[in-house]
């Protein structure tokens, strides 16, 4: 027996030479050679997109907001959970191919009728037994093994750590989104306390104006409609900052929200020029993704995934050859049972089945197998070329943002300039209120729109990073 055992397995060795197509158990990786950015960012060199996140953001108590979030939000919670769930079902690979041992302890009494087999009517054990029933007493261990033959066990472990590395990876992009979104969410409510300073300012002038318009009406330099003009602007900056406030109180309440604690007490007292920015990103090449960009590596490790399911698939068709032995003490007296050595046993089984027939089960299983390898590849390449344009996008919106700002700074400053020369040549009659009005309108709207602008260059800038995966 155990001689055609060695035949079978050695005719199963034979046939398991024919594996998977050489094409499925490698990646068909297409990805650009550089990013497509303007000639005025540099992108050669050495890239710096691994600093670590404390070193390119300086304010400390961002950075502490941060570590909070990381450590308490829900969200990443219940991932790190998903995670060990994962990690669990590593570790239940790797004992796969561990034997299995059980202890097993049955009692069985059968009381057969008259009419049975056993009964008066058949061999009537009762004359022979002296009762009218059957007992069975069997107490032992026994032990199943099924050979790795054709390496499934070995290549669910490869599945389940792949897929154990992706959950990590999903946790990393989670982790990166939170951080892009608290300091996104953080620069916000700094840009809005800013507008309220600007809101508050631009209403303290038109109080003033408000009244020099009165005056002047008094001794008839102005009109009804002068000051009726200078009302519904305050109005219209007061109504702004009602907005501003509301804004505020969400945003907060956003940042609440990321830390996991509605109670957390915040007072964000920076402003959008302290964000210290990079003057030349060094991005490297698109090829640097695949060891940083979390989705990239995500498709990459389902890819693995993938892999070994098809060679599982494919292992599957294959004979499913299993051992087992039992040894234990059995007697049908309870009085004897443990009773030695008359009442020892032991067995031994072994089983060979070669899968011929299964209504396409097999085949199927195989087929979406290699589909699922090729729709992983494709995800890379996606993946990658999503990340590659994004970077490209937003590393020229960055530099286009640079030269925005140095063209709002600009305007600010000759619409300050303006402001103040309309409301001397008011004052001294020489022009009408409406010029004062026009340019105060143009200077609270470019002081809005020069906060605005900042604050999306930052978003791009954190995007940049966030995309490639930088440090956390």
């Amino acid at each position: 027996m155990i001689r055609n055992l060695y035949i079978y397995i050695l005719i199963a060795l034979i046939v398991s030479s024919c594996g998977i197509p050489k094409e499925y158990s490698h990646r068909n990786i297409q990805v650009q050679e550089f990013y497509k950015v303007d000639s005025a960012v540099q992108v050669e060199g050495k890239k710096n997109v691994n600093l670590n996140r404390k070193t390119f953001i300086k304010d400390t108590v961002l950075n502490n907001i941060i570590d909070s979030v990381l450590v308490n939000n829900y969200r990443v919670l219940i991932a790190i959970k998903t995670v060990e769930k994962f990690e669990q079902s590593v570790k239940q690979s790797k004992a796969a191919n561990i034997p299995e041992l059980n202890f097993q302890v049955n009692a069985e009494r059968d009381n057969f009728s008259d009419n049975s087999l056993n009964g008066k009517q058949g061999f009537n054990l009762e004359n022979s037994l002296g009762q009218n029933y059957v007992e069975d007493y069997i107490a032992g261990l026994t032990l199943n093994w099924q050979p790795d033959i054709w390496l499934k066990n070995k290549n669910r472990k490869k599945a389940a750590i792949a897929l154990w590395f992706k959950e990590n990876e999903i946790l990393k992009k989670l982790k990166l989104d939170l951080v892009k979104n608290t300091i996104l969410t953080y620069y916000e409510i700094a840009a809005i306390n800013q507008k309220l300073e600007i809101a508050n300012s631009n209403l303290a002038f038109g109080d003033s104006i408000l009244k020099v318009v009165k005056v002047k009406k008094e001794f008839g330099d102005a009109s009804e409609l002068d000051v009726q003009q200078a009302q519904l602007q305050r109005l219209v900056i007061e109504r702004s900052i009602f907005a501003f406030k509301d804004s505020l109180s969400i945003n907060y309440n956003l940042m609440k929200l990321l830390l996991g604690n509605p109670d957390a007490h915040l007072q964000v007292v920076a402003e959008l020029e302290d964000f210290k920015f990079e003057k030349n990103l060094t991005l490297g090449t698109p090829k640097d993704l695949l060891k940083t960009n979390p989705n990239v590596k995500k498709e990459g490790y389902g890819f693995e995934e993938n892999l070994s399911m098809l060679k599982i698939a494919n292992a599957n068709r294959y004979p499913n050859i299993n051992l087992g032995v039992a040894a234990g003490f059995n007697s049908f007296n309870s009085g004897n049972w443990l009773v030695a050595p008359s009442s020892i046993f032991s067995s031994a089984i072994g089983s060979f089945v070669q899968p011929i027939f299964n209504r396409r089960k097999l085949k199927t299983d195989y087929n979406i197998a290699k589909i699922n390898l090729e729709q992983s590849s494709l995800k890379i390449n996606k993946e990658l070329l999503n990340t590659t344009i994004e970077v490209s996008n937003k590393t020229n919106t960055y530099a286009s943002l640079n030269l925005i700002i140095e063209n709002n700074k600009e305007q600010v400053e000759l619409l300050q300039d303006a402001l103040k020369n309309a409301n001397l040549l008011y004052k001294e009659g020489i022009t009408d209120y409406l010029q004062v009005l026009i340019v105060q309108q143009q200077k609270l709207a470019v002081e809005i729109n020069l906060l605005d602008v900042r604050k999306a260059m930052i978003e791009a800038y954190i995007n940049i990073y966030t995309s490639m995966g930088y440090t956390l």
